[in-house]
């Protein structure tokens, strides 16, 4: 699955292994809702999230959060 924001949370769709962000989301709470778009209810998913400089202020949340 490769959605904005919206994708993001409130889609429940059978099926769905991977989860890509190319534009990482800006706080903690929604990274992990983007990354839970790929393994719900015990299904296990991949998630990949595209990190470049200007997210910066994520980074120390999302390497506690791993």
């Amino acid at each position: 699955m490769v959605a904005t924001d919206l994708g993001g949370r409130g889609l429940d769709i059978k099926g769905i292994s991977a989860a890509i962000s190319y534009d990482a989301p800006k706080n903690i709470s929604e990274f992990i809702h983007r990354a839970g778009r790929s393994g719900r209810a015990g299904v296990k998913g991949k998630a990949f999230t595209f990190l470049t400089n200007e997210d910066e202020e994520i980074f120390y949340d999302v390497k506690n959060f791993l």
